[in-house]
Parts: C-alpha cells; sequence; structure tokens
C-alpha cells in the first residue's frame, strides 16, 4: 500500500515520457524506453524521498509516530526538511529504471513476437 503512490507517478511519467519520445522525436524506441525509465525514476522521488524521511525519523526514535515526524520535520526544517536525500535516491533510481524499464520492454517484445500477441 505505501508504494502504491509512488509506482502511480513512475508509471504515469514513464508511459507518457515514452510516448512523447517516441511520437515526437528521432529517438530509437530503446533510447525512449530509457529516457523515460530515468524520468519516471527521478518523479517517483518526489513522493518517496518525504515518506522515506518521516519513516526513518520514526524508526531511529526521534518520533514516536509517523504523524509526530511530518510536524518535526516541517516545523524545524521547514518544507525542504522533507528532501533531504533527494539528489543521492534519484541518482541511485536513474540507472536502475534505465536497466529495469529497458530489459522490460525487450522482454515484453520479444515475447509478443515469439507467441504472435501482444502482451
Amino acid at each position: 500500500l505505501g508504494s502504491a503512490p509512488n509506482s502511480a507517478i513512475f508509471f504515469g511519467v514513464y508511459e507518457v515520457t515514452k510516448s512523447a519520445l517516441s511520437n515526437n522525436t528521432s529517438a530509437s524506441p530503446i533510447e525512449s524506453q530509457m529516457v523515460a525509465g530515468m524520468v519516471g525514476g527521478v518523479a517517483s522521488c518526489i513522493g518517496r524521498v518525504p515518506a522515506d524521511n518521516a519513516k526513518q525519523k520514526v524508526q531511529t526514535g526521534l518520533f514516536r509516530s509517523t504523524w509526530a515526524s511530518v510536524r518535526g520535520i516541517y516545523a524545524s526544517q521547514g518544507l525542504g526538511g522533507f528532501f533531504i536525500g533527494f539528489r543521492a535516491t534519484a541518482m541511485r533510481e536513474m540507472p536502475f529504471s534505465v536497466v529495469q524499464f529497458t530489459l522490460w520492454e525487450n522482454l515484453k517484445w520479444n515475447l509478443s513476437a515469439r507467441y504472435n500477441r501482444k502482451l
């Protein structure tokens, strides 16, 4: 349940980016998939990093509940406090998403061709 919003962000951004690149540029399908994976990975960090920051502060005992953590982060660091670590997390997600979704799309294409049906 906790990862559903981040996955929704990722897949929404991934599909829109892939479609835009495929339809409006001379990028190859693999290039479109790679860039879309990277953009989707970074976009999903927008939801993941603030949630992880609040969760980690509860796990380390700084706060007793998630809501107390959210209030405490905002009170002490403002909105920016929720995004501490965003750059590092995005840098980790980019290569992972590029590889994962380029492989997935190509596996899907090969299986579709092999079994003569769209997956």
